[in-house]
């Protein structure tokens, strides 16, 4: 069973580790081909893609990533997005494991200094953090909101009134 370390905030490798926890590791597999595109990991009917700073900054990822979307759709699968400012615990609950806990709890949104932040993202990248964002319960987007200074609101308030046009 892996233990986070005090400190230590989900990343793609820990994510899979935590997947592998949660439904062994002869369920999980890694980078998953669908079609052109691969996703980090697939679980059952459902893929799980670790979004860093990429796909909130390029759009070209960010493409793909809606793209990737409608591929699994066409093949009867889900995705689910695991930003990097989101943490183990809300992805346990997500899951259906809110039971677990596999230690420290490193807290959700923009601690770390040198992470990427909302007014740094494209415009098309605060569409999908305003997305993601308001898809979150209460308590982890307030969680999120209380991490945020003027002008990462700002960068959020735009992606919840982006109409699409470039």
């Amino acid at each position: 069973m892996y233990t986070f370390k005090e400190g230590e905030y989900l990343t793609e490798r820990s994510l899979g580790e935590l997947l592998c926890n949660l439904f062994g590791s002869e369920n999980v597999e890694r980078q998953f081909k669908i079609g052109v595109y691969k996703a980090d990991f697939k679980v059952g009917n459902l893929l799980v893609e670790f979004d860093g700073y990429r796909h909130y900054s390029q759009s070209k990822t960010i493409l793909r990533d809606f793209a990737l979307h409608d591929v699994a759709e066409e093949n009867g699968l889900r995705v689910m997005h695991v930003p990097y400012f989101i943490q183990y615990k809300y992805v346990c609950e997500a899951l259906g494991f809110a039971d677990k806990d596999f230690g420290y709890a490193y807290p959700n949104g923009f601690i770390d200094a040198k992470a990427l932040r909302p007014k740094d993202f494209s415009t098309l990248g605060c569409l999908v953090f305003s997305l993601q964002l308001d898809s979150f319960s209460e308590a982890v987007k307030t969680e999120i909101l209380a991490t945020m200074d003027d002008l990462d609101l700002t960068a959020y308030k735009i992606g919840t009134h982006y109409d699409g046009s470039m």
